[in-house]
């Protein structure tokens, strides 16, 4: 039995602590089909993180079309209530298809980092896992939220697009 203790006990040394995660609702509030419903947070270890947005319903990577959908991941990283990172979702356009990815960028530190690609694990969601070593999010907590600007779903229009905001007030706790 001691044996057992010793060899569970060393396990979990090498192989650090569990990883952290969270997961967070948004109501049905907007037409659009990428209304958010879900943004779950999951801690890979190693500064490493995926985040997976849900949404109400499918899409295809050609609906992010250039002016007219966006879908924005703003980042607290710093703990101000300021928006230290920010991730924009784009559909780059390649010889034979597509390619769903997120840039991130610093707001005010201009830093641009590669393309990080989205993949999409059903018609209704994108998952992103990248380094969250970035100093953009150097504070000890690292909150999150989702806009959304459509100006293509039923009711919406280019020059007055829907918008939603996930959460509707404040931002997610990721860690």
């Amino acid at each position: 039995m001691k044996l057992l203790v010793c060899v569970a006990t060393a396990t979990l040394l090498v192989l650090g602590p569990l990883a952290q995660a969270a997961t967070f609702s948004d109501p049905d509030d907007m037409t659009s089909p990428i209304d958010v419903r879900r943004v779950e947070f999951t801690d890979r270890g190693g500064q490493i993180a995926t985040i997976k947005v849900g949404t109400d319903d499918g899409w295809s990577c050609s609906y992010f079309e250039p002016g007219l959908t966006t879908m924005k991941w703003l980042f607290d990283g710093r703990g101000d209530n300021g928006i230290d990172l920010v991730g924009k979702v784009r559909c780059l356009k390649f010889q034979g298809g597509r390619d769903l990815v997120i840039f991130l960028s610093g707001k005010e530190s201009g830093n641009s980092y590669e393309p990080v690609p989205l993949k999409k694990p059903n018609h209704h969601s994108m998952k992103a896992t990248f380094s969250f070593d970035l100093p953009e999010l150097s504070g000890r907590h690292v909150d999150m939220r989702v806009k959304v600007s459509d100006g293509v779903a039923e009711g919406c229009t280019s020059a007055h697009p829907c918008t939603e905001r996930a959460p509707d007030t404040g931002m997610y706790r990721l860690y």
